[in-house]
Parts: C-alpha cells; structure tokens; sequence
C-alpha cells in the first residue's frame, strides 16, 4: 500500500507541498503565541490548551503535542484516509514553536508591562498570521490538521455540514478550557468573528495561483483533479 502510494506520489509536487507545509507551521504558532503572550484570550482551541497548561504545569507546546498525538492515533484508527505527511508534520512541529515563539514574545513583550494598544495589536497580527499560515496549509492538501479530524469526520458520517460540528467542538473546547483555568476575553471574540471571513478571504487568493505552483500531487491526477 505504501509502495503503490510512493509510485504515485509526484516527489517535486510533495517537496513543494511540504515546505509549505512547514512555512504555515511557522505562522500559525508565531500566531497562536501572540494570543497567549498578549494575555487577553485565545481562540478556542488554544484557550483549551491553556487550560491544560495551567492545570498540569507542562510548557503549552507540550501539551499541544501531547494532545496533537492523541487525536492522530484516533485518525489512524478511525479515519486513516484523511492522514498524509504533512499531519504528522504538524503534530510533531507546533508544539515546539509554540514554546519557542510564546518564550520570545512573552520575554519581549511581558504581559504586566506591556500597554493595552500593543497587546490589541499582538491579537491583531495573530489572527492575521494564524489565518494566512492555516489557508497555506489548506492549499497545501497534504493531509488535515488533527484538531480538525472531529468534525470532519463527523461531518462525512452524518451528512451534516461540518461548521455545525466544529462550532459544537469549539464551544467545548472553551468551556472545558476556560474551567480548567484557560484564559478566554476579547482575544477569544475577536478571534471567533475574525478567523472565519479572513481565512475565506486568504483562500479564495492563494487557491490557483498556488495550484500552479505546486501541481498534482499524484501522477494520475489532473490539476482539475485537485481538490
């Protein structure tokens, strides 16, 4: 099965894709670390890993990680056809950049310290990195982020359109966050209402034009083809 995948794979469209994979890496952490080192509240996901934080005392990257691994062993065991290189790229990278970027801007920027205009304009370039980096990994269609995996999934088993699922999961991941000691506030609702449209925004720019660049991943696919 493997071997049948590798003959397939078109190896310049895979190269191309992964060293978008882990460009988009690189946004979305450095994102993700402005929400938590401005100190006003994250989106909902990362208000659930902060909570996690707070309650065990492990960094944030590690316990993005750990919850990263978590759900990718579920995907394989119940879902393995949304898997591909560039998951098992992102489980294993944005914790650590997490810890890396959250140590440099929390250093440069300490939450007591710093000023109400700069802490709104962290969230602000978080959001808009965040969205660009997740838009490239999307474009990138070398497998789905493990966060995503629920609703996805749930989605194609049901029929339901998956946003009525993710919504559902991400008013979870708050509460449950947010009463494990997970920091939510005007970062949350920003990020809430912003993510969304900014994220359509990016992705209806960076579809073809990347598409061209990056060409079919498979040898047997055509670039109409591509999803």
């Amino acid at each position: 099965m493997i071997k049948s995948w590798y003959n397939r794979l078109n190896k310049i469209s895979a190269l191309k894709r992964l060293a978008l994979v882990f460009f988009s890496n690189i946004l979305t952490a450095f994102g993700i670390s402005c929400f938590y080192a401005c100190g006003l509240g994250s989106d909902p996901i990362s208000v659930f890993v902060d909570g996690q934080h707070r309650l065990t005392g492990l960094t944030l990257g590690q316990i993005n990680t750990i919850d990263n691994v978590i759900l990718l062993i579920l995907m394989l065991l119940l879902a393995r056809r949304y898997f591909n290189v560039g998951t098992l790229v992102t489980v294993f990278l944005t914790g650590p950049l997490i810890d890396l970027f959250f140590g440099f801007l929390s250093h440069t920027f300490p939450e007591n310290d710093t000023t109400l205009p700069i802490k709104i304009a962290m969230i602000s370039i978080g959001i808009l990195l965040f969205c660009f980096g997740l838009s490239l990994f999307i474009t990138a269609d070398f497998g789905i982020g493990t966060f995503d995996f629920p609703s996805l999934a749930l989605s194609d088993k049901t029929g339901i359109e998956m946003r009525w699922f993710r919504m559902a999961l991400d008013a979870l991941f708050l509460v449950t966050g947010y009463l494990m000691g997970g920091k939510a506030g005007f970062g949350t609702v920003a990020g809430v209402l912003i993510t969304g449209p900014l994220l359509s925004f990016f992705l209806k720019r960076l579809k073809e034009p990347l598409a061209k660049i990056l060409q079919p991943l498979y040898r047997d696919a055509t670039p109409s083809a591509e999803k």
